[in-house]
């Protein structure tokens, strides 16, 4: 009997440590769980899962495999051209990563979670708020740079993870456990096949004019591998050409300093995608700089040693601004009135002025004002800028564009042939550029481009510089006179505190003289050298 009593003692001993046992194996089963379930290795699983998408790994046959088969061609096809700035295929391969997320991988809101607060991961935290300031029915960088990113930018020219997540845990801390996986969702497609950390911010429309990347840092050039293995803790203060992402905001550089590349292969791979189905072709060392345009319109520059000191890339996006006309454009109405009767009475005008100062938004606004009643003919250089067919589908409009295999003399002699009446030619920054201007002038009933000039007065110098150049003048004063002849009106922009603005308006007069129409406090007249 007691024996009996000392066993039934001991198994009522050894069933709680049993239990104690078998929760705390499960306890670590979770939390290996939870270690393993990562953002990293999430994005490569979901970038194997789609390099790998196939009908082998259904198993199928007959009907059910020609279904799937046309499913898995028109993914294939979404692969191909998600990265081009189409929002179908771009839509098409977020589904496949979302269905895949729920249906194999299943996170809980509790792991999603443990992501989002992570510490390194102040880019999901800058997702949520852009998807909740989307989700309110605006813009979503926009809204966060109202409301949240504005005032430090201006005074700093930097938004840091410190403002990211004091909008993290400001407006996101009501979001749904569909709403975090959707957000989820789209980071696992940015990060395995889209643009990585800058994804997001390449399809804002509005706000954001430029994305600037490995623009600034050290390169991997600039370092030694060994020492810097050697010397961790200062490796880790460095900033390289990975870590540098800029934007252009209301022509303001703002550096996101919360956001960086993992690598130097994963910049890399990002500036190819900006290049991809562009037609311009691969980024190589015979080919190390490429200018391109996407479908919807994007200019893409992108670079690589040893053309440039390190790869970089940027991306200016002309959907920024949504006011287009005159009346938006121009605050004041005196100035509205003149620039109005210099569009009406003046057969040339010019708007010049700094990067960034809006003079694409200008003349593009003034070819809008005229272009419903007469024909308008559109010479680029390299990219295509205005995009008059946006804003303009009723008008009779024609772009061309001198390229490497269409010079400029040549692309001005197949435009006289498409009865164009005014002629737009944008940014002339060549001698050849100046020379074709010029002689566009002396057929069109209307004349407007944009140059980089500070001065009318240099303006004409390099004009004339142009013409004598291009030979067949041995009098300076004859090319000076037929480059006064195309260049009428000179509208300067500026940018200032934020804002574009025009700084003054001069006219270049038959004589050579400068004469300022606008402000009427400047100084009357100079001359030319």
């Amino acid at each position: 009997m007691k024996i009996e009593l000392i066993q039934l003692a001991i198994l009522l001993l050894l069933i709680p440590i049993a239990g104690f046992i078998l929760f705390r194996e499960k306890k670590d089963v979770k939390n290996e769980k939870l270690r393993c379930l990562t953002l990293d290795s999430l994005i490569r699983e979901a970038r194997e899962m789609l390099n790998n998408y196939g009908i082998h790994k259904y198993g199928l046959t007959g009907s059910a495999a020609r279904n799937v088969l046309k499913t898995e061609e028109s993914v294939a096809q979404a692969l191909r051209t998600c990265c081009s700035g189409l929002k179908g295929p771009r839509d098409a391969i977020n589904t496949v990563v979302y269905r895949w997320l729920t249906d194999v991988k299943c996170p809980t809101e509790e792991e999603i979670d443990r992501i989002f607060t992570e510490a390194e991961n102040t880019w999901a935290r800058f997702e949520c708020a852009l998807y909740m300031a989307d989700k309110s029915g605006e813009r979503g960088f926009g809204k966060l740079w109202e409301s949240r990113f504005k005032d430090v930018a201006l005074c700093c020219s930097e938004i840091s993870g410190t403002y990211v997540n004091d909008a993290y845990y400001c407006t996101c801390g009501f979001m749904s456990y569909g709403d975090k996986l959707k957000v989820l969702a789209k980071m696992l497609y940015a990060g395995a096949i889209g643009f990585g950390k800058v994804d997001s911010l390449m399809w804002e429309r509005g706000c954001i004019e430029e994305i600037q990347l490995g623009m600034s840092g050290c390169t991997k050039e600039n370092y030694d591998y060994r020492e810097s293995l050697q010397r961790k803790e200062e490796e880790e203060k460095k900033s390289y050409s990975r870590d540098s992402i800029h934007v252009m905001v209301s022509g303001i550089p703002i550096r996101l300093s919360f956001l960086s590349f993992d690598s130097d292969d994963e910049l890399i791979r990002i500036l190819r995608n900006l290049i991809k189905n562009t037609g311009a072709g691969e980024l190589t060392k015979r080919t190390p700089r490429i200018v391109a345009d996407t479908p919807d319109g994007r200019r893409v520059t992108v670079s690589r040693p040893p053309f440039t000191d390190s790869w970089a890339g940027l991306v200016r996006k002309f959907d920024t601004v949504p006011k287009s006309s005159l009346e938006e454009l121009i605050e004041d109405d005196e100035l509205k009135d003149l620039v109005l009767e210099i569009l009406r009475t003046r057969k040339s005008i010019a708007v010049t002025g700094e990067t960034a100062s809006g003079k694409t938004t200008l003349l593009r606004a003034l070819l809008l004002e005229i272009g419903r009643e007469r024909s308008i003919r559109v010479i680029e250089a390299e990219s295509f800028e205005l995009n008059i067919r946006e804003y303009l589908p009723e008008a009779n409009t024609l772009t061309l564009r001198v390229t490497d295999s269409d010079s400029a003399d040549r692309v001005l002699g197949f435009s006289k042939k498409t009865t164009g009446q005014v002629f737009a030619v944008g940014e002339v920054n060549t001698p050849e550029m100046a020379v074709v201007l010029t002689d566009v002038a002396k057929t069109a009933e209307t004349i407007l481009f944009t140059a980089h000039y500070k001065n009318t007065a240099d303006m004409v110098r390099d004009f004339t510089n142009a013409r004598l150049n291009a030979g067949g003048y041995s009098d300076e004063r004859l090319a000076k006179s037929e480059a006064v002849n195309a260049l009428g009106v000179d509208i300067h922009m500026r940018r200032k505190g934020g804002r574009r603005c025009i700084e003054r308006i001069s006219e270049v007069q038959d004589d050579g003289r400068i004469k300022c129409l606008w402000p009427l406090q400047a100084v009357g007249e100079e001359r030319a050298s």
